[in-house]
């Protein structure tokens, strides 16, 4: 019923699918049994996006003034018990790309939580001076705190698909010549990301000039360049997800090579342990898509010795 309410709201399976955290398929697939089970159509398919048809309509005012009744009920007895509230860190470009489409499904779930997000970059060991939890992209030397692995990621190229037009269809290693180069220096020269010479690299894509094109100290500008038809930026799955399902990117190659530096929840041990804080690493993990590494319980989080990162599984394998 989620599942629905979603896609009504949005008028959109693929939004839906961002907000709750799933496949667009796996969103199309629970409308279909939904609609087999009622025996009605609820949703007509365009070419862009859904609508509801008549009866699905009616449907979807029955069933959101269900919702609000039970938020009601659950807000009335949440208030009873005070608000929680709670300060993430997060890189302004993952909180823009990533966390924030996520955060209503949160808050429906939630409601009596307030969440403080701090959008900034997080400098070496200092990820929870100032908030209770943090997402930290790539390991850092974070000296007594607790960290768990997250999530890991895509590296891929991205452009619009006007550009795509203009230029022409991938045809191996010197279409790369045709087009500009968007570079993210939003880690600087920490190499937690591989600028395009390590990606060229990576696919055997060796001699091709790197050093020209425009550069850009945060991956959202790099996106919002690209999407502009300024070039070709290389999109960390994360951050291009929605806008590759918006038709507003493309990756021309088909082409991607994992990320060598995962993302971490970051926080210390004292303030992990509250369950304001445990509700929202388990929502984390659910929209991440994953669970925690080597630990028991998505409310957990891993200790790790000073100076010394985590083992990451590693992963191996060309791009398709």
């Amino acid at each position: 019923m989620h599942v629905f309410e979603a896609c009504g709201r949005h008028r959109s399976f693929a939004k839906a699918a961002l907000e709750l955290a799933i496949t667009p398929g796996a969103v199309s697939q629970q409308i279909k049994s939904l609609e087999e089970e009622l025996g009605i159509e609820l949703f007509r398919r365009k070419a862009r996006g859904v609508e509801l048809t008549a009866e699905g309509e009616r449907y979807f005012i029955d069933v959101r003034r269900s919702f609000d009744l039970l938020g009601d009920a659950t807000r009335r007895i949440m208030r009873a018990e005070g608000p929680s509230e709670i300060t993430i860190s997060v890189e302004s470009s993952l909180a823009q790309n990533w966390l924030i489409p996520r955060l209503p499904n949160f808050f429906r779930r939630h409601p009596q939580i307030v969440l403080h997000v701090a959008a900034r970059p997080l400098p070496r060991n200092e990820a929870t001076r100032f908030s209770d939890i943090a997402i930290a992209y790539g390991w850092r030397s974070y000296v007594g705190l607790k960290v768990v692995e997250l999530m890991t990621e895509q590296i891929m190229p991205v452009c619009s698909p006007e550009l795509l037009a203009r230029i022409g269809p991938f045809d191996g290693p010197d279409w790369f010549r045709r087009v500009v180069l968007i570079h993210d220096h939003t880690f600087g020269s920490q190499g937690l990301m591989p600028g395009w010479q390590g990606w060229f690299e990576t696919v055997g894509y060796l001699d091709l000039p790197t050093e020209s094109g425009v550069s850009f100290a945060s991956s959202a500008l790099c996106l919002s360049f690209a999407a502009a038809g300024g070039g070709v930026a290389l999109g960390r799955s994360r951050l291009v997800e929605s806008l590759l399902a918006e038709g507003k990117l493309v990756n021309p190659t088909g082409m991607s090579t994992p990320s060598p530096s995962p993302y971490f929840l970051v926080g210390s041990g004292v303030l992990v342990d509250t369950p304001a804080v445990r509700s929202l690493v388990k929502w984390l993990f659910e929209a991440a898509g994953s669970t925690p590494t080597g630990v028991a319980g998505a409310s957990a989080m891993a200790e790790v010795d000073v100076g010394r990162a985590p083992r990451v599984r590693a992963r191996t394998g060309r791009p398709p």
